[in-house]
Protein backbone atom coordinates (compact mmCIF):
# COMPACT_ATOMS: atom_id res chain seq x y z
CA UNK A 1 0.00 0.00 0.00
CA UNK A 2 1.19 3.44 -1.01
CA UNK A 3 -0.27 6.63 -0.07
CA UNK A 4 0.92 10.04 -1.54
CA UNK A 5 -0.24 13.70 -0.32
CA UNK A 6 1.16 17.18 0.81
CA UNK A 7 2.62 17.28 4.11
CA UNK A 8 0.59 19.76 6.74
CA UNK A 9 2.81 21.13 9.32
CA UNK A 10 1.10 20.65 13.08
CA UNK A 11 3.21 21.87 16.30
CA UNK A 12 3.58 19.90 19.34
CA UNK A 13 0.73 18.34 22.10
CA UNK A 14 -2.52 18.59 19.59
CA UNK A 15 -4.91 17.50 21.59
CA UNK A 16 -8.34 15.68 20.46
CA UNK A 17 -10.49 19.20 21.81
CA UNK A 18 -8.19 20.99 19.31
CA UNK A 19 -8.62 18.15 16.20
CA UNK A 20 -12.86 18.11 16.91
CA UNK A 21 -14.40 20.69 19.23
CA UNK A 22 -17.46 19.34 22.04
CA UNK A 23 -19.73 21.35 20.53
CA UNK A 24 -19.26 19.30 17.27
CA UNK A 25 -20.02 15.68 18.93
CA UNK A 26 -23.72 16.63 20.07
CA UNK A 27 -24.26 18.22 16.47
CA UNK A 28 -24.33 14.66 15.20
CA UNK A 29 -23.64 10.65 15.47
CA UNK A 30 -22.49 10.37 12.20
CA UNK A 31 -18.82 9.79 11.56
CA UNK A 32 -19.00 12.00 8.53
CA UNK A 33 -20.01 14.66 9.47
CA UNK A 34 -17.24 15.21 11.67
CA UNK A 35 -14.96 15.83 9.57
CA UNK A 36 -16.30 19.17 8.81
CA UNK A 37 -15.09 20.35 12.07
CA UNK A 38 -11.75 19.43 11.86
CA UNK A 39 -9.58 21.59 13.64
CA UNK A 40 -12.91 23.99 12.71
CA UNK A 41 -11.07 26.57 15.62
CA UNK A 42 -7.67 26.80 14.88
CA UNK A 43 -7.52 25.69 10.64
CA UNK A 44 -10.88 26.98 9.16
CA UNK A 45 -9.92 25.33 5.83
CA UNK A 46 -8.48 22.11 6.78
CA UNK A 47 -11.47 20.15 4.94
CA UNK A 48 -11.30 22.10 1.90
CA UNK A 49 -7.49 21.81 1.47
CA UNK A 50 -8.31 18.05 0.53
CA UNK A 51 -5.87 15.28 0.52
CA UNK A 52 -3.30 15.48 3.58
CA UNK A 53 -0.30 13.68 5.74
CA UNK A 54 -0.11 15.62 8.99
CA UNK A 55 3.30 16.38 9.73
CA UNK A 56 3.47 16.78 13.30
CA UNK A 57 5.23 17.31 16.56
CA UNK A 58 5.56 15.63 19.89
CA UNK A 59 2.30 14.06 21.79
CA UNK A 60 -0.01 14.40 18.82
CA UNK A 61 -4.01 12.69 20.10
CA UNK A 62 -3.44 13.88 23.75
CA UNK A 63 -6.18 15.05 26.31
CA UNK A 64 -9.23 12.95 26.07
CA UNK A 65 -9.70 9.57 24.63
CA UNK A 66 -12.71 10.57 22.05
CA UNK A 67 -12.47 8.32 18.61
CA UNK A 68 -14.41 10.90 16.97
CA UNK A 69 -10.54 12.86 16.44
CA UNK A 70 -10.06 9.67 14.44
CA UNK A 71 -13.38 10.41 12.42
CA UNK A 72 -12.85 13.80 12.34
CA UNK A 73 -9.35 13.51 10.34
CA UNK A 74 -10.16 10.38 8.28
CA UNK A 75 -13.59 12.51 6.97
CA UNK A 76 -10.81 15.07 6.53
CA UNK A 77 -8.50 13.52 4.65
CA UNK A 78 -6.05 12.92 6.22
CA UNK A 79 -4.26 9.80 5.23
CA UNK A 80 -1.46 9.16 7.80
CA UNK A 81 -0.22 11.04 10.89
CA UNK A 82 4.10 11.05 10.98
CA UNK A 83 4.70 12.54 14.52
CA UNK A 84 8.26 11.81 16.82
CA UNK A 85 5.33 10.72 19.70
CA UNK A 86 1.74 9.70 20.02
CA UNK A 87 -0.96 10.06 22.93
CA UNK A 88 -0.97 6.50 23.54
CA UNK A 89 -4.84 6.17 23.19
CA UNK A 90 -5.15 8.04 20.35
CA UNK A 91 -2.30 6.23 18.20
CA UNK A 92 -4.61 2.72 19.09
CA UNK A 93 -7.43 4.61 17.89
CA UNK A 94 -6.12 5.04 14.98
CA UNK A 95 -4.84 2.16 14.08
CA UNK A 96 -8.47 0.42 14.96
CA UNK A 97 -9.57 2.57 12.13
CA UNK A 98 -7.12 2.25 9.84
CA UNK A 99 -5.38 5.56 9.84
CA UNK A 100 -1.16 4.99 9.79
CA UNK A 101 -0.06 7.06 12.69
CA UNK A 102 3.55 6.62 11.65
CA UNK A 103 6.43 7.21 14.75
CA UNK A 104 9.52 9.71 13.04
CA UNK A 105 11.52 12.77 13.01
CA UNK A 106 9.31 15.23 11.44
CA UNK A 107 11.61 17.82 11.65
CA UNK A 108 13.27 17.90 8.19
CA UNK A 109 9.53 18.31 7.04
CA UNK A 110 8.21 21.57 5.39
CA UNK A 111 4.78 22.61 5.01
CA UNK A 112 3.24 21.06 1.35
CA UNK A 113 6.14 18.78 0.50
CA UNK A 114 5.26 15.83 -1.33
CA UNK A 115 5.27 12.69 0.69
CA UNK A 116 4.89 9.18 -0.60
CA UNK A 117 4.72 6.63 1.96
CA UNK A 118 5.30 2.75 1.01
CA UNK A 119 4.06 0.54 3.55
CA UNK A 120 5.24 -2.70 2.28
CA UNK A 121 9.35 -1.41 2.43
CA UNK A 122 8.28 1.29 5.28
CA UNK A 123 9.73 4.41 3.97
CA UNK A 124 8.17 7.82 4.06
CA UNK A 125 9.45 9.81 0.39
CA UNK A 126 9.94 13.10 0.51
CA UNK A 127 10.11 14.16 -3.52
CA UNK A 128 10.29 17.48 -2.28
CA UNK A 129 13.38 17.50 -0.87
CA UNK A 130 14.41 13.82 -2.29
CA UNK A 131 14.86 12.26 1.36
CA UNK A 132 13.74 8.77 2.29
CA UNK A 133 12.59 7.94 5.64
CA UNK A 134 12.75 4.50 7.46
CA UNK A 135 9.58 3.59 10.16
CA UNK A 136 8.77 0.56 11.46
CA UNK A 137 5.19 -0.38 12.51
CA UNK A 138 4.24 -3.78 15.01
CA UNK A 139 2.45 -6.89 13.20
CA UNK A 140 -0.83 -5.85 15.04
CA UNK A 141 -0.84 -2.45 13.71
CA UNK A 142 0.27 -3.83 9.92
CA UNK A 143 -2.64 -6.17 10.07
CA UNK A 144 -5.45 -3.77 11.63
CA UNK A 145 -3.83 -1.39 8.16
CA UNK A 146 -3.81 -4.27 5.22
CA UNK A 147 -7.50 -5.37 7.12
CA UNK A 148 -9.33 -1.95 6.92
CA UNK A 149 -9.60 -1.54 11.06
CA UNK A 150 -10.49 -3.64 13.93
CA UNK A 151 -14.23 -3.60 12.83
CA UNK A 152 -12.98 -5.19 9.07
CA UNK A 153 -11.03 -7.49 10.84
CA UNK A 154 -13.46 -8.67 13.35
CA UNK A 155 -15.97 -9.22 10.32
CA UNK A 156 -13.90 -11.14 8.46
CA UNK A 157 -12.32 -13.49 11.44
CA UNK A 158 -16.48 -13.77 12.07
CA UNK A 159 -17.45 -14.96 8.41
Amino acid sequence: MIISAPALIMGNDIDTDTIIPTYALQLSRDPTVFGEYAFHHTIPDFKERGEKILAAGTNFGCGSSREEAVFALMHAEVKAILAPSFAPIFRRNAFNNALPCIEMDTSPITDGDCLEIDFEVHTVFNSTQHTTFSFSLTPPEETLLTKGGLLSLLRERLT
